[in-house]
């Protein structure tokens, strides 16, 4: 009885690991043709044409450095203050 309960917890633990491997894999070759289509697109764009693109590319840039409050957005720097010998 409690073989057939160890067996099977073992089975159930190795097709979660089997599903999670798989998971793994088609989400890393996704992104890779995600980026590779990224990479043919700004290609093709230069291609066409470097001015727009130029052009295309600061404007993005422009609207993904505002925030949604209308501020512009900073890098902020993190000071570590190291504290002073009493």
């Amino acid at each position: 009885m409690g073989v057939r309960k160890a067996v099977k917890g073992v089975a159930e633990f190795l097709m979660e690991t089997v599903g999670e491997v798989v998971a793994e894999v088609l989400l890393g070759v996704l992104a890779c043709a995600l980026v590779l289509g990224l990479g043919l697109g700004l290609y093709l764009s230069w291609s066409f044409s470097p001015r727009s693109t130029v052009v295309g590319l600061g404007v993005l840039s422009l609207v993904f450095a505002h925030e949604p409050g209308g501020r512009t957005a900073t890098l902020r720097r993190d000071v570590a203050v190291e504290a002073s010998p009493p």
